[in-house]
C-alpha cells in the first residue's frame, strides 16, 4: 500500500500525490502526466514514513481511511511550523497523536454532526481529532453541500466552544498566515 503513495518533487516544490501516478482502474490520476513529467523525481511515501523535501521542509505520511485505499494525510514541517492535513478520511484514534500540537490542522469535514458516511469525516469525528490533537488552529475544509450552506460557521463555533481550540470554516479565497 505504501508504495502507491508518492511525492513528486522538483527543485522548487514537492507535491503529495496519493495514487495519482497511474490511477488504479477505479480512480484516475490526480496529477496529470504533464506535471508528473515536470517533476525532478517521484518518491514513495507510506503511512508513518517521513521524507526530506527541498528548502529544509519535511513531510510525514498519516494514515487515512477512505474508499480510495491509497488516500493519506500528512504533516508538513517548514520553517519551524507544522501544518497537518487529514485528507478524506474518517476518524482514526492515531489522528489525535499524529496531528498533536500542529500549528494549523486542516480537516476534510464533509458532513455536519451525526451525518457521517464511511470514509468521510463529520463534525463529531472532527471534534475528537481537534480535542485530542490540540492544534493551535483548526480549519474545516472540503465541506459538503449541507456544511457549505450554513452549517460550517455554526459548527466551527460549536467545536471551538467544546475543544477550546480556535476553529474556522474554510471558504473560497481564505488565506491564513501560519
Amino acid at each position: 500500500l505504501g508504495s502507491r503513495n508518492a511525492i513528486a518533487g522538483s527543485s522548487r516544490r514537492a507535491i503529495p500525490e496519493g495514487d495519482s501516478i497511474h490511477g488504479n482502474g477505479r480512480f484516475e490520476p490526480i496529477i496529470s502526466e504533464y506535471f508528473r513529467k515536470k517533476a525532478e523525481r517521484v518518491e514513495a511515501l507510506g503511512w508513518g514514513e517521513s521524507r526530506k523535501l527541498p528548502g529544509n521542509a519535511q513531510i510525514h505520511g498519516v494514515k487515512a481511511l477512505h474508499e480510495e485505499d491509497s488516500c493519506f494525510g500528512f504533516v508538513l514541517e517548514l520553517d519551524c511550523r507544522r501544518i497537518g492535513y487529514t485528507s478524506d478520511t474518517q476518524y482514526l484514534r492515531e489522528h489525535e497523536t499524529e496531528y498533536r500540537g500542529v500549528d494549523c490542522l486542516i480537516l476534510n469535514c464533509l458532513k455536519p454532526e451525526g451525518e457521517a458516511i464511511h470514509g468521510h469525516m463529520d463534525t463529531t469525528m472532527a471534534e475528537k481529532i481537534i480535542g485530542g490533537a490540540k492544534p493551535k488552529l483548526a480549519v474545516l475544509s472540503h465541506l459538503g453541500l449541507r456544511m457549505s450552506r450554513g452549517h460550517a460557521a455554526q459548527d466551527a463555533h460549536q467545536l471551538k466552544e467544546r475543544t477550546g481550540v480556535k476553529v474556522l470554516a474554510a471558504y473560497d479565497g481564505l488565506v491564513l498566515k501560519v
